[in-house]
């Protein structure tokens, strides 16, 4: 269970300090065209608390996505923000002393929201490495080995979509691994290479 909370710290961290170094042509995502054309007070309030690391806000945000997303369940914002947001309150929670008992419920929560997210749009690579990530977790939580190498497979993909940004996003997962463990050394080499790619 310590590994899992290390490994759900970790991604949450990647998700507060993501660094995205963007080689892609002029031309919008998909995702981007449809972030472009939401301006809402959910989403709004989602940044400002976010961008502000109000971390004593994250439940009321959950909340208000929560509302959000039982009104418009095609809402691919209010899914994905909901995924981050569960992460968020997890990283928080963890630094802060929350019970082991609390984690498996914001990783099941976070990978059901993020699935979510894909499935509702699978252009995001960005969704399908946090995806995997989640993914990975929640087969920690179930103590599933299919599930695992499913989001293992999944961050393999998410990296030959988008190496820039998920060869971080994927790699800082496996910084809880022994170090002299191939998957460590792997991991360690997407860091190095994220930064010459950048």
């Amino acid at each position: 269970m310590k590994k899992i909370i290390f490994a759900m710290a970790t991604v949450s961290l990647i998700i507060i300090f993501t660094v995205s170094c963007e080689k892609r042509s002029g031309e919008p995502t998909p995702f981007e065209k449809v972030y472009a054309r939401v301006s809402d007070p959910e989403n709004e309030y989602f940044w400002e608390q976010f961008h502000s690391g109000n971390a004593r806000n994250v439940t009321a945000v959950i909340s208000r996505l929560e509302k959000q997303y039982q009104e418009d369940s095609t809402n691919v914002i209010a899914a994905a923000h909901l995924g981050f947001a569960h992460f968020w309150l997890l990283a928080e929670g963890i630094r802060q002393g929350v019970p082991v008992d609390n984690v498996p419920l914001a990783v099941t929560k976070a990978y059901n929201y993020f699935m979510k997210a894909y499935q509702l749009n699978p252009n995001d690579k960005r969704v399908l490495g946090f995806l995997a990530d989640a993914e990975m977790s929640y087969a920690g939580v179930m103590q599933s080995g299919p599930l695992l190498q499913q989001g293992y497979a999944r961050g393999l993909q998410s990296i030959s979509d988008w190496p820039e940004f998920n060869k971080f996003t994927i790699g800082t997962t496996f910084s809880s691994d022994a170090p002299d463990t191939e998957l460590f050394k792997t991991a360690l080499e997407w860091q190095w290479t994220t930064l010459e790619d950048c």
